[in-house]
């Protein structure tokens, strides 16, 4: 097993450069076995999905929960628009303009931490590749099945992955079963399915290593100036609503330690410490994406304004306050999510004032993975 160290570091990179994907042999679509009986479905009832590329051997894989869409519902009325403007997001099988019955792609090609392409993820390139589908709308995190009460809509990303991991262990020759290590990756909303599962995932592996990587989801209270509440209640209140509505409940661990009702239990930053288990966190300082969402204020990207200064001051002590062992890359750049997934994994390499070298997000998080970071702070 490896041994993993405590890495602290906060990056500042250049220019963007736009994000590619490559892939020679496209993943496969699988629908989940029995999802129906075992409540792995999306939104409107259909089976749920993942891609799968065996890799070259069976010792590592990379599983990814998919983000885009899969945070998009915090309420019935949205849900409902979600489905006028974009029912693949809420469906692998539907029923489409005309009356025809439509269903997702049997194959899919990513870039980043899921390319079998050793330029763009030099470290994971022959690792079994799995891109689980996003169309549950609850973050991974939801337990609802379809009621009066939802809508109609079933919200249950939760048995989802529990579905597919299982099927991960028994219906590929290649199987999960036999893994040394699972690298279980999210962006955005995906990267909350990350922390929520991972130690459920851990204990339904055994013995397998599970490490999280989370992109685009690390949150703080800052409040900038102009700030308004996404919902009447404010930003608290709203979060309470949608996880009422998906069926999700905050770690017990949270309540026991802040109370009963504990406003901080429904922030996403204050969810971190109740997660034992290894996680690396891909952040920016100045996500305006992020920003923009949760408090409905357009953000400054301009580096030197004192809203984008405070933002970031805000977002680095959130960053260093995160558990011992947590590993985390902090650029100082506006990207949101898609970090690990496209060409940014391992584009925009930037250099490391101690060492030299050039590193950039697949060079750190392979060093934390490998154990050899010397644990230091950079800003």
């Amino acid at each position: 097993m490896r041994r993993l160290l405590f890495m602290v570091s906060l990056w500042s990179v250049g220019g963007l450069v736009g994000p590619g994907v490559a892939g020679a042999v496209p993943m496969r679509r699988h629908f989940v076995v029995d999802a129906a009986a075992r409540g792995a479905v999306c939104n409107n009832g259909s089976d749920a999905a993942y891609y799968y590329r065996p890799g070259v051997s069976d010792d590592t894989w990379v599983v990814f929960l998919g983000g885009t869409g899969n945070g998009g519902c915090p309420s019935i009325a949205d849900c409902d628009q979600r489905w006028i403007d974009d029912p693949q997001t809420m469906a692998t099988t539907w029923i489409g303009i005309g009356g025809l019955e439509r269903t997702i792609s049997s194959t899919r090609v990513e870039g980043g931490i899921l390319s079998d392409d050793p330029a763009q993820n030099p470290y994971l390139y022959d690792a079994n590749h799995v891109f689980v589908y996003p169309c549950s709308n609850d973050a991974w995190r939801g337990t609802a099945p379809g009621s009066a009460s939802t809508g109609g809509w079933s919200f249950l990303g939760d048995p989802t992955v529990r579905a597919v991991i299982e099927d991960l262990q028994s219906e590929h020759a290649l199987s999960l079963a036999d893994a040394d290590e699972l690298i279980f990756a999210g962006s955005n909303a995906g990267a909350d399915g990350v922390r929520h599962h991972i130690e459920d995932v851990q204990a339904q592996l055994g013995t397998v290593m599970v490490l999280g990587l989370l992109d685009g989801r690390m949150h703080t209270d800052y409040r900038p100036r102009g700030w308004r509440p996404l919902a009447p209640g404010g930003e608290v209140e709203s979060v309470r609503e949608m996880y009422a509505l998906h069926g999700f409940v905050p770690p017990q661990e949270c309540f026991d330690e802040h109370g009963p009702d504990a406003d901080e239990c429904f922030l996403f930053h204050s969810l971190y410490p109740y997660v034992d288990a290894p996680l690396f966190v891909v952040i920016s300082q100045r996500d305006s994406t992020n920003l923009g969402n949760l408090w409905g204020v357009p953000f400054p990207r301009a580096p030197n304004n004192p809203e984008a200064l405070a933002y970031r001051d805000a977002l680095i002590d959130a960053v260093q306050a995160l558990p011992r062992g947590t590993g985390y890359f902090v650029p100082d750049a506006d990207w949101h999510k898609h970090t690990i997934l496209k060409g940014r994994f391992t584009n925009h390499p930037i250099s490391d004032p101690i060492t030299g070298d050039d590193l950039n997000v697949a060079d750190a998080f392979e060093s934390w993975r490998a154990g050899d970071y010397i644990p230091r702070l950079i800003e």
